[in-house]
């Protein structure tokens, strides 16, 4: 009887694949994280703070619950979306770890949206919780704290 070997490296490769291999320094970030008060961050920066250029579309319901997502994928790009006040939209662009230090856990990552590269620290709390250090992706001044979206 002959055994035939080819397939079982071909095999090794697609169940690595499968399992995925998630570089150890971005998947303490990788995933949905939702904005975890949003109805407090409104309150502090206020209903009209201006968008400071971020897109906005012309059905802003500004009577809407406020939300704010981001979603950070292993392949280095990111999304958010935001609907607060006059903000209302959703940008894409690419992401990477610039430092990690697990001891604090805490976290450097450089983010660029077209043009515009800017590096944010990121307190990592636990595994379902981040707090975003200012100045953050929102352009603001304040911490705000995400919790993952399962």
């Amino acid at each position: 009887m002959k055994t035939d070997l080819w397939p079982w490296p071909l095999m090794l490769l697609a169940s690595a694949l499968i399992a995925g291999c998630t570089d150890p320094q971005v998947a303490p970030l990788v995933g949905r994280w939702v904005l975890e008060k949003p109805n407090h961050v409104m309150d502090r920066i206020g209903h009209d703070a201006p968008d400071s250029g971020r897109e906005t579309d012309s059905t802003d319901d500004s009577n809407s619950t406020p939300r704010m997502a981001i979603t950070f994928l292993t392949n280095g790009t990111f999304q958010t979306q935001t609907a607060m006040g006059n903000v209302n939209g959703q940008k894409n662009g690419a992401w990477q770890v610039i430092s990690l230090d697990e001891a604090a856990r805490k976290m450097t990552i450089r983010c660029t949206i077209g043009s515009d590269e800017t590096d944010h620290s990121i307190e990592l709390i636990d595994g379902s919780t981040i707090r975003l250090v200012p100045p953050n992706m929102a352009g603001l001044t304040m911490k705000m704290r995400f919790v993952r979206d399962e």
